[in-house]
């Protein structure tokens, strides 16, 4: 006789950990699963098995229970539960700094860094960058990769020191830096100080300072290459590989940034008030191509002292278009700059253990200024202008628990050579010798809540002028300068919470 009927059948079945079930007591270690079958005969193998079924079954119940875990039982707490307490701590940002850099803490200068990743992976140049800030004022003649410059609360672009890594970029024979020939692909952070500098740059200025800082090595090995492509055919290519095994390390940055700037504009032909003769046209000879290499390496000779090379290469073509946009433009500035650096690291020297910095710089510079045809200035103009910068520079500190002391020490010798190349004219050389001191102390009380900065800053300058000019072009007798300054300067900072 064929019998149906129904019987149950529990598995105990182990799941992984990480893989919790809806139907599991603990968190992942077991569950019960249940299935029904129904089967038809009355053999004497299927009674005995369903017999045994039977009596196994309590015997995995209590081996289930026995093996869960206690916090499938948990009795109910009366009241409400107190947690233990949470402590949440901001992990600060390794800035990797260096000895001779402005320290954020103490400070009392107005300042703001504009960070790598602000601007990674965007097609700006630097004056678009840091226009965005506060009190920040950028003049640009034209598009991508024309001549740009900055001023700070209102000062003027020569008033406004501008840095690459503590290196002074703006030259003696005056007018602004032009910020279009600093490549972003390189810059770890941008440093702005409005009014009052720091004494780690050794010149002072009324609008203040910008100091850009090129990118640091880190541990490991990284290389990324990148490229981008814009309106009016902007393109741009950039390479970067850093290496730091051990104690030594290099780090390579290389981009070409290039642009046809041929983009539309409403030309009034110098006739503003006129409506009737303006029209729209494509820019003309604004055509610009630049390439810009970082090269650096570094040896920890040991865990306090530090050895430092550093050498940039820039290079940049550019077309100079016309007061009336004419086709037939063909003026061009072409620009070259080279800037090396040795520098010497060594903290935690003597008794007060000093950390101190030795810096020597070499930087050249050529402008070749080519109008042969007289389409913006006034006549056939094909000119040279190069400069030349040596010098070295000390920076010492003294940190005890209430004070930070600095003393800061350059000195540098800078030529200026123009030269006729259509030898209408003989221009001649002039130079400037510079030496500058700075003393700055930064004390701290009540737990340095409150900061107070005094500082000194003494500067000389030695100028030989000869390569002066008059308004009609001739050359002008030559003459010699001799100028001091003496400023005092003195900063609060207050932390009220």
């Amino acid at each position: 006789m064929n019998l149906r009927g129904q019987r149950e059948a529990f598995k105990i079945l182990r799941i992984k950990k990480g893989n919790p079930r809806v139907d599991s007591f603990g968190p992942g270690i077991f569950f019960v699963q249940y299935q029904q079958a129904i089967t038809g005969t009355i053999l004497g193998y299927t009674l005995i098995n369903d017999m045994k079924q039977q009596i196994l079954f309590p015997i995995y119940i209590t081996i289930f229970f026995l093996l869960a875990k206690p916090c499938a039982f948990a009795e109910p707490v009366d009241g409400p539960l107190t947690l233990d307490t949470i402590v949440v701590v901001e992990k600060r940002e390794d800035s990797a700094s260096q000895t001779g850099d402005v320290d954020p803490e103490q400070t009392p200068a107005f300042f703001s860094v504009i960070k790598r990743e602000q601007f990674e992976g965007k097609m700006e140049d630097l004056s678009e960058v840091i226009e965005k800030e506060v009190g920040i004022q950028v003049r640009q003649s034209g598009g991508l990769g024309s001549f740009s410059t900055v001023s700070l609360r209102g000062s003027s672009s020569e008033q406004v020191m501008v840095y690459i890594d503590g290196i002074l970029l703006n030259d003696a024979s005056g007018g602004g830096v032009d910020l279009s020939n600093i490549s972003l692909s390189d810059v770890e952070a941008i440093e702005v100080y409005r009014g009052m500098t720091p004494v780690n740059f050794g010149k002072a200025s009324i609008g203040g300072v910008i100091n850009i800082r090129t990118i640091r090595s880190k541990e490991g090995l990284k290389g990324t290459i990148s490229s981008g492509f814009g309106s009016f055919k902007t393109r741009e290519l950039a390479w970067f590989v850093n290496h730091k095994p051990g104690r030594w390390d290099y780090l390579i940055s290389a981009d070409y940034l290039a642009s046809d700037n041929d983009f539309d504009f409403l030309n009034d032909n110098g006739t503003e008030w006129n409506k009737a003769d303006d029209r729209w046209e494509e820019r003309n000879n604004a055509d610009f191509d630049q390439e810009n290499v970082l090269v650096k390496a570094g040896f920890d000779v040991t865990a306090d002292v530090r050895m430092d090379i550093v050498n940039q290469w820039f290079s940049k073509d550019q077309g100079l278009p016309s007061w009336n946009n004419s086709e037939s433009a063909k003026t061009s500035l072409d620009t070259k700059r080279n800037i090396a650096t040795l520098k010497l690291t060594a903290n935690d020297i003597g008794a007060y253990h000093l950390n101190t910095s030795v810096r020597l710089e070499c930087s050249w510079k050529k402008e070749e200024y080519d109008d042969r045809h007289g389409h913006i200035g006034l006549g056939n103009q094909r000119n040279d202008y190069t400069t030349t910068r040596y010098g070295a520079g000390c920076f010492v500190e003294w940190l005890t628990d209430w004070n930070t002391l600095n003393i800061v020490a350059d000195i540098w010798h800078e030529k200026y050579k123009p030269e006729d190349l259509l030898g209408s004219q003989d221009p001649r050389e002039s130079s400037r010798d510079t030496l500058s001191f700075g003393l700055q102390d930064s004390v701290g009380f009540f737990q340095e809540r409150l900061i107070i900065t005094p500082a000194l800053r003494s500067t000389a300058i030695k100028d030989e002028l000869k390569s002066s000019t008059s308004s009609p072009g001739m050359p002008l007798e030559g003459r010699s300068r001799d100028e001091s300054y003496f400023s005092p300067q003195i900063g609060l900072k207050l932390r009220i919470l």
